[in-house]
């Protein structure tokens, strides 16, 4: 069966605090990956992007994105993209270099996690779809609708409304004249209007390098190379394509290090945290029951639970539940361990799935659970979630608890 997460889960989670989610932004001179918070303002690390290199002069060049799936970080000089760890910027995927339009720079990044496709928007104001892989095959592109005298900065998706924002500066501007641009997802160039950005001391118009959506809030966070800012949004979608009001909200001053200018800017959410391990009792064989989540967890999206070397012709749900794994929990017969997914009224299963591979431990699982749009105060929250296997001719067979935050 498919339960819908989100109605079970509303009673109980006014109990629960919200997670923020983490900024990450790369800067121009230095090539850095820098982590922090808005609220507070804070800086969490800082590391090296390797590969990359700096003309030390134009803010539009360069573009960050995290990656939830894989917890890692795509960055871009301009021309050369790397994706590596956030936390320690070992590389993930090799340097190479970043499609876009033939002599264009890239001027942005983000992934859209519901067709795992990374997103680049160029400086010849064109947008680029690519796989979320270290291949980056090339998928689709869309011609921007003409933005004038301005450059593109920054790209960002909230695939809960099916809005695309792309930022823009008139870099000739005294001012710079920013622009926040709203396109619809269903096609990304044609954007149906802007929002001139102001900082947080006057109505004056504000340049702006980067931007990040967080899509279940709603809000937006965007930079202009020193601080950082958190603009709220609401969307009416009818008649289409609809009409987006932005106002202005707080802000965080002097958070680039060292004075090194940020150019673009992304969200961090935690990314899933393993608890605990796999065990089988009675007929069942002692498979790994790998559980991951094969996609992020995005509110108004499908998630994707999944179970990896798992027994082959075993039925497997998977129990959710607000909260975060626990390192102990109740066994009871017929569980051939602890159950480390919290107790409580709002605990639920979801199952079952259809099975792929060989025989022995060779199977794997993937659970759809709808995540319906979202009240604001579910993004953000804690879940747990944990795979159990009932054998046939008798027997259990349990995985690692997943810890993940709604995104």
């Amino acid at each position: 069966m498919r339960t819908h997460l989100l109605s079970f889960l509303l009673p109980a989670a006014a109990a629960l605090a919200q997670t923020p989610p983490n900024l990450v932004a790369l800067t121009l001179l230095g090539n850095q990956i820098w982590e922090g918070t808005h609220n507070p303002c804070a800086q969490i690390g800082l590391c090296a992007a390797p590969g990359l290199t700096s003309t030390f002069q134009f803010l539009w060049q360069g573009g960050i994105a995290y990656d939830a799936r894989s917890n890692a970080t795509w960055a871009s000089d301009g021309s050369t993209i790397v994706s590596t760890n956030p936390s320690t910027c070992a590389i993930v995927c090799a340097p190479q270099n970043c499609p876009r339009t033939p002599g264009a720079d890239v001027c942005g990044l983000d992934v859209y996690d519901q067709g795992n496709q990374l997103w680049i928007i160029d400086s010849a104001a064109v947008i680029t779809r690519v796989s979320n892989d270290c291949n980056l095959t090339f998928a689709q592109s869309h011609l921007i609708a003409p933005l004038g005298a301005h450059t593109p900065t920054g790209i960002s998706v909230d695939e809960a409304r099916g809005l695309v924002f792309y930022s823009a500066v008139d870099f000739a501007s005294g001012t710079g004249d920013g622009r926040i641009y709203i396109a619809p997802l269903t096609n990304p160039g044609a954007w149906f209007g802007f929002w001139n950005v102001v900082d947080c001391f006057s109505t004056a118009n504000h340049r702006i390098t980067g931007l990040a959506v967080d899509g279940g809030n709603p809000a937006i966070f965007w930079t202009d190379g020193r601080n950082t800012y958190r603009a709220t949004f609401t969307y009416t979608g009818t008649p289409g394509p609809g009409s987006v009001v932005i106002t202005a909200g707080t802000c965080c001053m002097m958070q680039n290090p060292g004075g090194d200018p940020f150019i673009d800017l992304g969200i961090r959410w935690g990314a899933a945290t393993s608890t605990g391990g796999p065990c089988a009792n009675g007929a069942c064989l002692p498979c790994p029951n790998i559980h991951v989540l094969r996609n992020a967890p995005l509110v108004g999206t499908n998630l994707q639970l999944g179970l990896d070397f798992a027994q082959f012709g075993v039925p497997y749900w998977c129990v959710m539940n607000l909260g975060s794994c626990q390192t102990t929990g109740p066994s009871f017969p017929p569980l051939c361990g602890p159950l480390l997914v919290p107790i409580s009224a709002s605990l639920f299963a979801n199952g079952f799935g259809m099975q792929v591979g060989g025989g022995g431990c060779n199977a794997s699982i993937t659970l759809i659970q709808p995540l319906p749009a979202p009240p604001p105060s579910l993004v953000g929250l804690p879940m747990a979630s944990q795979f159990v296997g009932l054998c046939p001719t008798g027997g259990s067979s349990m995985s690692n608890c997943l810890s993940w935050v709604l995104q």
